[in-house]
């Protein structure tokens, strides 16, 4: 079954990279097209920066601080509309505002959770392009990505919010940290040590968020 996502971008993102790669490369790259629907499929939590730098108990309490930032910054600070998104009751929303030490006093003011939206998309945007630097005319890869920014802001626009709450927006980050931690370790004691997590703890975490490790 489709979701708003996958029809955004199926409907819309897909032409506008397309009509990008006709202008500024000459030629429509499937490959390059088909990597970044990927990744914007995957990334459920696009302004919201996830790191394997830190150990997962520390970047999951990041990401929760982030996850709150920005609810509070879409709606301009209105506590009761974030508890609700969030799935939460308005004491859990100001107990976690305390805890996690959120300012509340410049939201009304600046409010553009927009950029970080945009940001990310160029992010993903740029690196899918250097991937393929090497087999593109310099030129035309030169002038594509000048334009990476105009492109980004515009596959932002057309992007439904996500809209999760607290529960599900904690379960994508743990799918995409454990998911980028596998990526970068050889076996998963490298991962368990990594994360800080212990190797039964992570084992069980993979299964039930129905990651399957290759060639572990």
């Amino acid at each position: 079954m489709k979701t708003n996502l996958d029809t955004a971008i199926d409907e819309k993102v897909k032409p506008l990279v397309q009509s990008a790669m006709q202008k500024y490369l000459g030629v429509k790259v499937a490959d390059i097209e088909t990597d970044i629907s990927d990744q914007l499929k995957r990334s459920t939590l696009l302004d919201i920066p996830i790191s394997t730098k830190l150990q997962f108990k520390k970047a999951k309490k990041a990401f929760k601080r982030a996850y709150l930032m920005r609810l509070l910054q879409q709606h301009l600070g209105n506590i009761s509309t974030a508890a609700s998104i969030a799935g939460l009751d308005r004491r859990s929303i100001h107990r976690l505002v305390l805890s996690l030490r959120i300012p509340m006093t410049n939201f009304r003011e600046d409010a553009r959770p927009e950029y970080a939206r945009q940001a990310a998309v160029q992010n993903i945007v740029e690196n899918v392009l250097e991937q393929y630097k090497p087999s593109l005319n310099h030129i035309k890869y030169k002038a594509f990505s000048a334009h990476t920014e105009a492109l980004s802001e515009d596959i932002a626009k057309n992007l439904p919010e996500s809209n999760l709450n607290l529960k599900e927006a904690e379960r994508a980050f743990e799918q995409a940290y454990l998911g980028l931690l596998l990526k970068e370790c050889s076996t998963i004691t490298e991962a368990a040590k990594r994360s800080g997590l212990r190797y039964e703890v992570l084992h069980r975490k993979l299964k039930n968020l129905n990651i399957r490790p290759q060639n572990r």
